[in-house]
């Protein structure tokens, strides 16, 4: 209340500004949309030159749009990321396609349209489920009607087949020529199948104090600049902002809740519960039963112990007003059971564990609430009477299952073995009937009034600060929350902050200088925003304070690893016992066997790449030097080295096959990749969303 009091104290000062500001943006959208309008709008991007026209990508990004169905704003912005990272890839194939002269030609169009094996695009694009069976009649009719209706649709689809169906060939004829040799397979089949038994000396970093070596922030810089390639980033805009939510007010709801309880008189009377509930809820009726545990737990007793007709609600649940309707009930043939527990947990020694529970169980037979209090081990349960309510049969599995089947309504049984332990249970109740439920909907949203009255809130803390330039003072005037973004690129879909999607914001925010506060308020979701760009940092190697957390303790461990080579010097040449007598208790001596080239980690010993690569060049009886690795320092001995046993012709011919079929894999999988890196892609839709978003 503060703050609208100061908002309302200072409204003349505020429409004062608000006129002046108004003024300079409508000059600014004039000035801008000429310019639009002289310049027009820019292409979307090129890749090594060949152009991605604004055009092609909006027709294809609405083409994809149809078949998506509704779609919030921050799935839309995926939606373009993904039409966009199509494009780039089409094009890069392009340019190969085009070079080798490789053309599809119509029967191959045909057949992926209406032939026996459907493209999955087509499939996609006309929603055929992928195991649904087409014929080629069926398809024609499709296509005549797409071709009478949508023509413009069907030729980009076609284009979009033909694209697919190319790249498709060119990846096949590449991944043909990938033929595993005799010597590759030799090669692969030894490094699978030598092994080598090792004896590790290490010394781990960890046994170094971080005190023991000095790293200076030149160090640091030092390794930064030595690993430039690891630490790039695109330029990135930080903002903070203030959010003004729409959220019903009780009005709104006692709307919804008023409309909904009309409609129970209806409800009530209709015959027809799978008619009636259709297109009035999410869930239509389709007679499933349900039993007591699946209920919602809103109207549960009250179904149980109602009657086939009767309309319960309006209950709120989540967003939602909702009235259920008993349709009706069925006989099961297992009970259902509303249960209360005692666990007694155990780690090893159930005879104890079961000695408490017999001990539990003589409690809880003469008061089980105070029994609960004093002996459960569940957190969850213990102070309100032990009460689990309807239980999910298979919840502790099949032996306390059977228990409460045998038990009736009333009785205290145990101790009862079963999931986290014994249990000793006390049957509140049981039925032995499914439910039939029927329910209708109404979603609380807010109504114009809400809208306008946020909006005024907003549109006030937006021209204050418009006047003060410094959104952290504003919001710390008048009573609000400043929120900070993620940091955002060109391409962000979603602010952070607590916002999901705001692509609008994003594009405003990296289009304007640091300290522009934004002339707009922006609608995310059911949210106002109001922001100020508060930072930027350029494209380019990240700043050494973004990255000090994540370098420091690398450049720390290079240190401890100069340290521990100097420490180790004086050692080498000793059995590597001996070292580790000498050296003392922070060092050890593991023996790790069974070693190979394709071993993910050493035996006892760890992830360590370094140690694995040296102990395969090692011969029986040779000692390394001294080998830094991830997590500490190393001396390796080979105390054996088991060569691989030779390989015969079925075999070679196995081993050749397989490294084929592998080599050919990981071309298809990287080879779309590896043609974008070739060439150099220029993303501009960035600016094509600043104009049609200052124009709109």
């Amino acid at each position: 209340m503060s703050a609208l009091s100061r908002i309302r104290q200072n409204i003349g000062l505020i429409a004062i500004v608000i006129f002046i500001a108004l003024a300079a943006f409508i000059l600014t959208d004039f000035i801008r949309g000429i310019t639009t309008i002289v310049t027009g709008v820019p292409e979307a991007g090129n890749v090594a030159g060949v152009e991605i026209t604004n055009q092609e990508y909006q027709e294809q990004v609405s083409l994809y749009s149809q078949n998506s169905g509704a779609m919030d704003d921050l799935q839309s912005c995926q939606l373009r990321t993904q039409v966009w990272n199509n494009l780039v890839r089409e094009k890069a194939y392009q340019m190969q396609l085009e070079g080798i002269g490789l053309e599809v030609t119509g029967e191959e169009l045909y057949q992926m349209f209406a032939g026996e094996e459907i493209s999955p695009i087509v499939r996609s694009f006309m929603g055929i489920p992928p195991q649904q069976q087409v014929t080629p009649t069926q398809m024609k009719r499709v296509l005549e009607n797409l071709q009478q209706t949508q023509p413009d649709q069907l030729t980009q689809l076609e284009e979009l087949v033909a694209q697919e169906r190319g790249i498709q060939r060119f990846n096949n004829m590449l991944a043909a020529s990938y033929i595993g040799s005799d010597a590759a397979a030799r090669r692969q089949q030894k490094e699978a199948n030598t092994t080598v038994d090792l004896n590790v000396f290490g010394v781990n970093y960890g046994s170094v104090s971080d005190s023991a070596v000095n790293v200076s922030d030149a160090d640091l810089r030092e390794y930064l600049r030595e690993h430039e390639e690891e630490f790039q980033q695109d330029e990135q805009t930080v903002i903070r902002f203030v959010r003004f939510q729409l959220i019903p007010t009780r009005s709104d709801s006692m709307k919804v809740y008023n409309s909904m309880l009309g409609r129970r008189e209806n409800f009530a009377a209709t015959s027809n519960d799978t008619s009636f509930t259709r297109g009035r809820t999410r869930t239509p009726f389709t007679g499933a039963r349900t039993l007591p545990a699946a209920l919602p737990p809103s109207i549960r007793d009250s179904v149980i112990s109602g009657e086939a007709g009767q309309v319960f609600g309006p209950v709120q649940e989540g967003g939602y007003y909702r009235l259920y309707k008993l349709v009706g009930t069925a006989d099961t043939s297992a009970s259902s059971a509303k249960i209360n527990h005692i666990l007694i947990t155990y780690d090893g020694d159930s005879a104890a564990a079961m000695s408490e529970a017999r001990t539990a169980l003589g409690a809880a037979r003469g008061d089980f609430a105070a029994a609960a209090a004093e002996y459960s081990d569940d957190p969850a349960t213990r102070n309100n009477g032990g009460e689990l309510g309807w239980y999910r049969r298979g919840q502790f599995g099949a032996d306390f299952d059977e228990a409460i089947d045998g038990a009736s309504a009333g009785s205290v049984i145990g101790p009862i073995e079963g999931r986290g332990g014994y249990h000793i249970v006390q049957v509140v109740e049981k039925v032995d009937q499914a439910y039939s439920v029927a329910n209708i909907e109404e979603e609380v949203i807010f109504t114009k009034t809400t809208r306008d009255s946020v909006y005024g809130v907003a549109n006030n803390f937006a021209a204050n600060l418009v006047s003060s330039e410094d959104i952290n003072a504003t919001a710390a005037e008048l009573g609000f929350p400043a929120l900070q973004s993620n940091p955002l690129s060109k391409t962000e879909c979603n602010v952070g902050g607590g916002l999901q999607g705001g692509r609008e914001l994003v594009v405003w925010a990296v289009s304007s200088d640091v300290g522009d506060v934004s002339r707009r308020i922006f609608t995310i979701g059911d949210n106002y925003v109001v922001a100020q760009v508060i930072s930027r940092t350029e494209e380019g190697v990240q700043d050494l304070e973004q990255v000090r957390e994540m370098i420091r303790p690398r450049v720390v461990n290079a240190k401890k690893a100069e340290y521990l080579r100097e420490q180790l010097s004086g050692l080498m040449g000793q059995d590597l016992n001996a070292m580790q007598q000498a050296y003392g208790n922070n060092s050890f001596v593991r023996a790790a066997t069974g070693v190979t080239f394709s071993s993910s980690s050493i035996p006892n010993v760890g992830a360590e790449p370094k140690l694995l690569g040296r102990a395969m060049t090692l011969e029986p009886g040779e000692t390394s030097g001294i080998i830094e690795g991830v997590s500490g320092v190393y001396v390796i001995q080979a105390t054996a080295v088991n060569p691989a046993p030779e390989v015969d012709a079925a075999g070679l011919s196995v081993q050749r096959s397989q490294l084929s079929q592998q080599g050919r894999f990981s071309w298809q999988n990287s080879l779309g990749q590896a043609l974008i890196e070739m060439n150099d892609v220029d993303d501009n839709r960035i600016e094509a969303e600043r104009r049609r978003y200052e124009v709109n």
